[in-house]
């Protein structure tokens, strides 16, 4: 994926929190353009993938491939360009398994949920902005310095921005949910 100058904000943090110079953008080919062009996508793919967060998740009804399986399955179903994490497979009653970037069913239709990969930051939490800034600066970090306090500091503040990350994307829904108490109320 390729990834646009709306990406820049996070770049920046992320080169701030290692001591690094800003970019103004993704070329030029400075040392720190080339450490952000080299470690964003990573990071990215990193943090979309640890947990199957609410706003990155999508439903794709799939598609099967013009080849079949050498064995075992008569239909393989490509997962999409942007996976990132596997939520759930609807194959009805038919068996299914996971090889590489493809789901192997007998069934003749294959729905997911799953995590993709945010093409712009304007489509992420806070929270999740927050843990792709730590996890880049870790990647720079440990691509620029020998500094373990600094990648320590960076890793602590990764997993605390986690834990937090996990929490919000877990409440609120079943209070949502739930409520009746405007009807009840009348």
């Amino acid at each position: 994926m390729i990834y646009s100058n709306n990406w820049l904000g996070i770049a920046n943090r992320a080169l701030v929190k290692t001591g690094n110079q800003q970019i103004e953008s993704f070329t030029g080919g400075t040392d720190n353009v080339n450490y952000i062009n080299t470690c964003l996508p990573g990071a990215v793919e990193s943090v979309a993938g640890l947990f199957p967060w609410k706003s990155l998740t999508k439903r794709r009804a799939l598609a099967p491939s013009s080849e079949s399986p050498e064995f075992g399955y008569i239909f393989q179903y490509p997962l999409p360009e942007n996976f990132a994490r596997l939520n759930s497979v609807d194959t009805g009653d038919y068996e299914w398994v996971r090889e590489g970037k493809y789901i192997l069913t007998d069934c003749t239709y294959c729905n997911i949920t799953y995590v993709r990969l945010p093409a712009d930051p304007d489509e992420i939490s806070p929270a999740i902005k927050e843990l792709i800034t730590l996890r880049l600066a870790y990647a720079i970090a440990q691509t620029t310095t020998s500094n373990t306090t600094l990648m320590n500091q960076l890793m602590n503040e990764f997993n605390a921005a986690l834990i937090l990350a996990e929490t919000e994307e877990s409440q609120g829904e079943e209070d949502i949910k739930t409520f009746t108490g405007w009807a009840e109320n009348r």
